[in-house]
């Protein structure tokens, strides 16, 4: 399966793509789909945020330096989200395929590079409301193939995929607030000055 064959897949047959991503683990084709999705959307958000301001510039080479920063960042937790997702998957269902999941989910955001080139037209035709409406569906697809990745990596039910996929974010959440609430505990007990 070439690479054009995978990507067209995932648009078009992504359940099978999937499966078979999950089969042969990509990885090295997986990481550069990942980072190229990466770099277009920044290059596309620049360009975006370039009109809306009137002004037709590259970004400088202080932005591109920012740039780089976040795609290292975005690589590190692509890595941590797949290893999250399959000791998760093996503590609750006694599996796990780590190398699965990581070369499933930097396919999974291919599709996410259409938000930003909907948003870019959208900008160009003054129809920035249609370009956010459809930036979010974009940023959608991409969270539902996340969760088919997760599904097909790890063999489980779209249930069970669901609750794995959600799990992490849900116990952030969870411990955010309660650190809130201790925080706010802690602050309203102190004197007053």
């Amino acid at each position: 399966m070439t690479i054009l064959d995978v990507l067209y897949g995932l648009i078009f047959q992504p359940q099978g793509t999937m499966r078979e991503l999950a089969r042969t683990r990509p990885l090295l084709a997986g990481f550069l789909v990942f980072i190229g999705v990466y770099f277009a959307n920044y290059l596309l958000q620049e360009a975006s945020s370039a009109i809306s301001q009137n002004g037709l510039g590259l970004p400088g080479y202080a932005s591109w330096l920012l740039a780089s920063l976040g795609a290292v960042t975005a690589v590190v937790i692509w890595f941590v989200s797949a290893g999250l997702f399959s000791l998760l998957a093996e503590i609750i269902y006694g599996y796990g395929n780590g190398k699965a999941v990581l070369s499933c989910l930097g396919f999974a955001v291919f599709p996410g590079i259409l938000g930003p080139a909907l948003y870019y037209a959208a900008i160009l035709l003054d129809l920035p409301g249609v370009g956010a409406l459809l930036y979010l569906l974009s940023g959608l697809w991409v969270i539902g193939l996340q969760v088919l990745a997760v599904r097909e990596a790890l063999t489980l039910t779209t249930g069970q995929a669901v609750l794995i996929y959600l799990l992490p974010m849900a116990s952030f959440l969870l411990i955010g607030a309660l650190l809130l609430i201790i925080g706010g505990l802690a602050l309203s007990s102190l004197p007053l000055l």
